[in-house]
């Protein structure tokens, strides 16, 4: 009579599984969601006739203490150490994203809806309180409705990213599971 319990090989290949799926989920929604709003912003730059504007302005506020309105021109300096900060804010999110999709989808939880709703209430949140303590006049400089456009953009693409790549492991597993059931036991 076959075990119903897993075997010891079975729950160490399933937590490697586990972390792996971690490590690919924050790696690639950071990367996914930091991308789609930095695109964004490339873009509205460029339209305005000012390519990388915005890491400037964010990089000069941050680090060099240039009020927000004061800056008018690209800064290599200040672009490379905003990239900086947007690749660790993000990283940061996306980790925070890729455990909390995980733990609901265990509970059979709404996880994307939630995961979507919770990363757009800290970028939104986030840049409402560091415009208003660490990069004072950002906000107001960058353009509300361009930063809350951007926010959903990219809460949106980290959390459909999340569904996806769950769903891709979903479907695998499935496949599996039909392989084994239709493959005769020794």
């Amino acid at each position: 009579m076959a075990s119903t319990q897993p075997s010891s090989r079975g729950l160490a290949s399933s937590r490697a599984s586990n972390s792996g799926d971690l490590f690919f989920g924050w790696i690639y929604s950071a990367f996914v969601g930091g991308t789609v709003v930095a695109l964004i912003f490339l873009f509205l730059d460029v339209v305005q006739g000012h390519p990388l504007l915005t890491p400037s302005i964010l990089g000069s506020v941050a680090f060099k203490g240039v009020p927000a309105d004061a800056v008018t021109s690209m800064d290599l300096s200040s672009v490379a150490g905003f990239t900086m900060v947007h690749i660790l804010v993000f990283g940061v999110l996306g980790l925070m994203a890729t455990v909390l999709h995980s733990t609901l989808r265990a509970h059979n939880a709404a996880a994307t809806i939630i995961t979507t709703l919770m990363l757009f209430v800290l970028m939104e949140g986030g840049m409402w309180v560091a415009s208003s303590s660490i990069l004072p006049g950002t906000l107001a400089r960058l353009g509300t409705s361009s930063v809350f456009v951007a926010n959903v953009a990219g809460s949106m693409s980290m959390g459909l990213f999340l569904h996806w790549a769950h769903a891709q492991k979903d479907d695998t597993s499935d496949e599996r599971e039909e392989d084994l059931v239709e493959t005769p036991g020794i």
